[in-house]
């Protein structure tokens, strides 16, 4: 398991953010209400979106209003008949976070980071979910990307670079967004990512009223999962 496409807009340091993260939330009512199916995966019986999520978001900038595709993937909503709740239905949630994750992943994966250069670098994973017992049972990867620019950036004020996933023309001309690796490469991280995921340790559960539930980590934006190499250091977003 493990293909996923990540948010249409994206943001790098000090740079606009383009998407509503208050949008992104669907809780389990509206999920039930939309076609679903079953799958097992790992022993685990999951029901699942039959069809993708999408979002309607207005640009701050253009005021121009744009929909993109959240969720390619199916998203689960029940583990083994119980719910899998999300952000905002949840009492108290769980200890695992989008930065603990990226952290964990990426000074585990020492032989693979190693052989990458100097630059910014996405981690496009989604739909993580979590048991009662706070073990990761469920997540989509597609791969990893890096950030890149045409153009000659020269002295451009970051806050007047807007990046988007196919590159988006700032004041000065220059065109930035993200570029996924080669194949080989992303081969490598995925079964790397598959490797870590299955041994990761167990994290507090989220609850609701007292009881340990099912919980998915909300959806991200790319400064939440990206990190930096720059002369062999690792720099966290």
């Amino acid at each position: 398991m493990g293909r996923s496409k990540v948010r249409s807009k994206v943001l790098k340091r000090n740079v606009v953010v383009l998407s509503c993260i208050g949008l992104l939330c669907c809780n389990n009512m509206v999920f039930a209400q939309r076609p679903t199916q079953t799958i097992t995966h790992k022993g685990n019986v999951f029901e699942i979106l039959s069809m993708a999520d999408t979002v309607t978001v207005l640009d701050p900038i253009t005021t121009e209003i744009s929909t993109i595709i959240e969720n390619p993937n199916p998203v689960p909503v029940k583990l083994n008949n119980m719910n899998i709740y999300a952000k905002g239905d949840v009492d108290t949630e769980p200890s695992l976070t989008w930065a603990k994750l990226v952290r964990y992943i990426v000074q585990s994966s020492n032989q693979q980071v190693s052989a990458l250069g100097n630059g910014e670098y996405q981690l496009n994973i989604s739909n993580v979910i979590l048991n009662a017992q706070g073990k990761i049972v469920y997540y989509n990867f597609d791969g990893i990307s890096k950030i890149h620019s045409e153009g000659h950036i020269g002295k451009v004020d970051d806050n007047n670079i807007i990046a988007t996933l196919n590159g988006s023309t700032n004041p000065a001309g220059i065109k930035i967004g993200w570029k996924k690796l080669d194949e080989r490469t992303n081969k490598s991280f995925s079964k790397q990512i598959e490797y870590l995921m299955n041994k990761a340790p167990a994290y507090q559960p989220a609850k609701v009223q007292g009881s340990a539930v099912p919980y998915r980590l909300p959806e991200h934006d790319v400064y939440q999962s990206s990190f930096t190499i720059n002369n062999g250091a690792i720099y966290y977003n």
